[in-house]
């Protein structure tokens, strides 16, 4: 019904300025193409997988007023035969995983799913900014995610920004559109759209569909002390399930090329945790905290990062896997270590960029070491992850002949760091190496 409300008053204030919509330069329509083939080789016998899809968007501004502007934007995704993720291994009759985040069986039907990620109007008055109905943004902890589909809030979202030094931004959001699915859902049903794993009482979870949640509260500062000292802090209150606030320092060292970090999250149970029934709940545990500390350098033409951090043993840090990537520093690509308590985690990266009158090369490798719990400790460990290594090696080309025009393979290798208890624990979780190459056109602004 808001997004219906929004449709008709963009519709009505088009409209009433046709003339300034026809002669605005300011207009803009792109896109973006993606054909995408991901595969996960599991250890010995076990069941491989893989998937063939491709997606894309089309977006369009249109601006009517210097103090308006409409924003659309629509999502589709196709695959090409679901072989290769709707098999069973046949000693523990697991699925993909990886490969069934590109084409949610859960979710999706058919061979094509399509979805209205952006139907906004955007107000700008000087240094405000006021946005209302769906539309991308990306936060630490809720963000776009494109993988096929981005995740999409539906709401409103107020921005505030003076220079380069301080900036404001505040929203309520009421309904979300997770990257699992092609649909928008209240707050409480967008929660447990991906996989779920164990409670705190060792048992399968059950909170898909039993979260009550109306809305969440977003606030954000971001303030530049100088040059070299930034301050980010954000706070999100998710309306009967919990509050998590999270803060991040950063500071430069200019004449060394040197730049640290250090980030903080601090995680309150809000309500009864969703459900009044524990074992429907979503938030079980009072509270959870994590750290993170990093240091960055240029080595030469390349640079090096250093990366450590830990979730404590106060409880579980949850952040929906439906709501977008995880922000701690040693996070690596098909790595989530959301739902765990008392992990501590190391990971090196090292980055390097080629460019010439024929090309642009782009590419990273890190190596990375993720301390957890005991997988049988269901209390601390929400998706029974083994103790890994992980490596991982992605690279990026861009021909220049081309513009728009890019071709990135990802290959990662994880291996056991410590004894697993059967093929059920290891199989898409350790053990395995897994490969994603995709090919992009992109167009427009």
């Amino acid at each position: 019904m808001a997004l219906r409300r929004v449709g008709w008053i963009c519709l009505i204030l088009i409209n009433l300025n046709p003339p300034l919509a026809q002669e605005s330069s300011d207009n803009s329509l792109s896109g973006l193409v993606r054909t995408r083939y991901m595969s996960t080789f599991n250890k010995a016998d076990l069941a491989d997988f893989n998937i063939l899809v491709s997606h894309g968007h089309l977006a369009y501004k249109q601006t009517i007023s210097p103090w308006l502007s409409i924003n659309t934007q629509v999502n589709g995704l196709v695959h090409y035969g679901t072989q290769g993720i709707t098999v069973r291994d046949n000693a523990t009759g697991v699925g993909p995983f990886f490969e069934a985040g590109l084409w949610s069986t859960r979710n999706m039907t058919g061979s094509s799913e399509f979805k209205l990620s952006q139907l906004n109007a955007e107000f700008t008055f000087g240094k405000h900014s006021l946005s209302l109905g769906r539309m991308l943004k990306n936060t630490p902890l809720i963000n776009v995610e494109r993988w096929p589909f981005p995740n999409a809030l539906e709401g409103i979202w107020y921005d505030y920004k003076k220079a380069n030094s301080f900036s404001i931004q505040a929203a309520f959001i009421n309904r979300i559109c997770p990257r699992q699915t092609g649909g928008y859902f209240n707050i409480g049903e967008s929660i447990g759209k991906a996989r779920t794993g164990f409670d705190v009482f060792g048992n399968p979870s059950q909170y898909s569909g039993n979260v009550h949640s109306n809305y969440v509260l977003i606030s954000n500062i971001d303030y530049q002390f100088n040059p070299e000292l930034t301050l980010s802090a954000w706070n999100y209150y998710l309306d009967n399930v919990s509050n998590t606030s999270f803060l991040e320092f950063r500071q430069s060292i200019m004449p060394n090329d040197l730049s640290f970090g250090a980030m903080l999250i601090y995680q309150t149970k809000v309500g009864n945790g969703g459900n009044a029934d524990p074992n429907l709940a979503y938030q079980n545990d009072d509270q959870a905290f994590y750290w993170g500390l990093r240091a960055e350098t240029n080595v030469g033409t390349s640079r090096l990062q250093l990366n450590v951090d830990a979730i404590t043993d106060a409880g579980r840090m949850l952040l929906p896997k439906e709501w977008g990537l995880e922000p701690f520093y040693t996070h690596q690509r098909r790595i989530r270590v959301e739902g765990q308590r008392d992990v501590a985690s190391v990971m090196v990266k090292w980055l390097k960029s080629w460019s010439n009158e024929q090309q642009e090369v782009n590419t990273y490798i890190s190596i990375g070491r993720v301390g957890i719990k005991d997988p049988m400790d269901l209390s601390s460990n929400k998706n029974q992850l083994p103790r890994f290594y992980q490596l991982d090696v992605s690279v990026q080309y861009k021909p220049n002949f081309l513009k728009g025009l890019s071709a990135n393979l990802y290959l990662a290798q994880r291996l056991s760091a410590g004894a697993v208890p059967t093929d059920d624990y290891v199989i898409n979780r350790t053990d395995f190496f897994h490969m994603d190459f995709f090919v992009t056109y992109t167009f427009g602004k």
